[in-house]
């Protein structure tokens, strides 16, 4: 039932006053009190106007309850009625009655609950968050309590709560056992997903407003705080600038919207983080690779989920794949880690090229056609393919791999695959810097064509490297590759002294530091850098001996007495005495 619908039909059970209990159930957040408000802001019938309104939020005992009562009677910021003027008069001479019985009444609760029939007598009270009491105070004494003023002082009741929420099995027990005795009409509240939306996000100007709109009605959700959070987490991570181009809004809103969703736990047998970070990235391994360091408790959870589901889904976000933008969003969510510069750096590429994600998308679209749209005529399909031939310097080596496949299994594929690798690999000759084409952290395959021009390229670079840049990117990074490897070990005793002797400052500070750290792990670096540690001590050797009297020899012979191998510099290679 929708909200308007809601809406009319609480005000038309409001308003027949032979009701004296109504219930209003739904899931949790999705604005049921808001809904109560809002009938109360536009009501212009005084017993909806002076309605009470308790929260059973925290309450522990039936008396914390009905103090509650009799503070929500009590005038508030200097107003007043004859309800409450009636009720504080009356309050007065029950107190004074039973002073003269017993001194003992003067206590503020006790003389309070005198109150309460004066405060509900004939009046509308509405009794929220039933299900969020707390645990020592019973369902089975909240009903008596209604039950009895129903009956007794002629008191109307307006009951909200998840009754899915109850705590204790006997809860729900009473709940129902009550509902079909003593409540007269129930309105079960549900909401669409958009008009949640609407409530948790009311102005119409905000920034990715449709977009997110869209992206929390596709995923069902209508927990009011959950998409707040979804919403403003978008915001934070986009920014608030309006200027941003749909194509963009359309790559990145979705998967926030999604990933908040899924941390907060409000999609019921959702896909996990790990799967939406690594979806359509190759292989599928990129879930289990994770799932292999969580142990199985955590792998059995997962394995009993349907991934089936999880592909729909994401389908129906538009997420076709995922690329490191999810990765940092997940962890962001999930470990706090929020690294703008990263995010930033991606969303300005997404900008700069926007072609290139366009045909991204086109790709995707391939892909989505080929698989499911069984009875689309191959010539329609061929078409496409043409069109991303021409678009195939803005698609990555995996990309053109995987497309490759589905058009030779098309009417004259053999050549189109062909066009497309070539197109690919004549795009990939003009390219002067081949660093980003590194090997694929999901073991994604490559064609043959394109494997062997990306190895030769990476080979190529890691036979460029120097000594000076293996050190920097150790120092820089905490960790090496098969690029840093290669220059190490081919690194001679030359290199390293041309490399102190020409850096300068902060550089050569690093550098000579970095070297001594090698040396003095060197049982640990030899089998990655082979004698790279062994031609650092000799260079210094050879300058320590050549500049003996001056500040260079000096600083040498004063670093390697405070390491941890002070001895190595006065000694040879056979440990004999220089």
């Amino acid at each position: 039932m929708t909200i308007e619908q809601s809406k009319t039909q609480l005000i038309s059970l409001i308003d027949n006053t032979d009701l004296k209990v109504i219930a209003l159930t739904g899931a949790w957040g999705t604005g049921k009190t808001h809904l109560w408000k809002e009938i109360r802001k536009e009501s212009q019938d005084p017993i909806v106007e002076g309605a009470r309104y308790v929260s059973l939020f925290g309450v522990k005992d039936i008396n914390q309850l009905k103090l509650k009562v009799v503070q929500s009677a009590l005038p508030v910021g200097g107003e007043s009625s004859s309800l409450t003027e009636g009720l504080l008069k009356s309050w007065k001479v029950s107190v004074d009655a039973l002073k003269k019985v017993h001194q003992g009444f003067s206590a503020l609760d006790e003389l309070a609950l005198v109150a309460v029939p004066v405060a509900l007598r004939n009046r509308f009270v509405v009794i929220d968050d039933i299900e969020r009491k707390h645990g020592s105070l019973s369902v089975d004494e909240v009903l008596g309590f209604v039950d009895e003023f129903s009956q007794n002082f002629g008191t109307r009741f307006l009951l909200i709560l998840n009754t899915e929420q109850f705590s204790a099995p006997a809860d729900s027990a009473l709940w129902a056992a009550f509902r079909e005795k003593v409540v007269e009409e129930e309105i079960r509240f549900a909401p669409t997903s958009g008009e949640a939306f609407d409530i948790a996000v009311p102005d119409l100007n905000s920034p990715y407003r449709v977009m997110a709109r869209t992206a929390v009605d596709a995923c069902g959700i209508t927990n009011i705080r959950v998409i707040r959070q979804a919403y403003r987490l978008v915001v934070r991570l986009l920014g608030s600038t309006e200027d941003m181009q749909l194509s963009i809004q359309a790559r990145t809103v979705p998967s926030i919207v999604l990933i908040s969703a899924l941390a907060n736990k409000a999609i019921k047998d959702g896909p996990t983080l790990e799967y939406v970070a690594g979806y359509n990235r190759g292989s599928n391994d990129f879930a289990r690779l994770y799932l292999n360091e969580k142990g199985d408790a955590y792998k059995n959870n997962v394995e009993d989920s349907t991934p089936a589901a999880w592909k729909v889904l994401l389908s129906k976000l538009g997420i076709n794949s995922s690329d490191e933008f999810e990765e940092l969003v997940v962890a962001f969510v999930r470990d706090g880690r929020h690294d703008a510069e990263a995010i930033e750096a991606i969303i300005r590429s997404y900008r700069e090229n926007e072609k290139r994600t366009e045909s991204r998308n086109l790709a995707q679209a391939f892909f989505e056609r080929f698989n499911w749209d069984v009875t689309a005529p191959d010539d329609d399909l061929v078409a496409d393919a043409v069109n991303l031939i021409a678009r195939v310097p803005d698609l990555d080596a995996y990309t053109v791999t995987a497309l490759g496949k589905h058009m030779a299994e098309l009417p004259g594929g053999a050549q189109l695959e062909k066009e497309l690798i070539d197109g690919w690999l004549a795009h990939f000759a003009t390219i002067a810097d081949k660093a980003e084409f590194g090997e694929s952290p999901f073991h994604q395959p490559l064609h043959e064509r394109l494997k062997a021009a990306v190895d030769s390229a990476r080979d190529a670079r890691i036979h460029s490297a120097t000594v000076v840049d293996a050190i920097k990117y150790l120092l820089e990074n905490s960790g090496w590759g098969h690029r840093e490897e290669a220059a190490m070990r081919s690194a001679t005793i030359d290199d390293f002294e041309t490399a102190m002797r020409t850096l300068r400052g902060h550089d050569f500070k690093l550098f000579v530091l970095k070297g001594l750290d090698i040396l003095e792990q060197n049982q640990m670096y030899e089998k990655h850098f082979g004698q790279a540690g062994t031609n650092f001590l000799e260079a210094c050797r050879r300058i320590a001996r050549a500049e003996k009297e001056n500040r260079f020899g000096r600083l040498l012979r004063t670093l390697f007495s405070e390491s941890k191998v002070s001895a190595l510099l006065a000694e040879d290679v056979s440990g004999a005495k220089s």
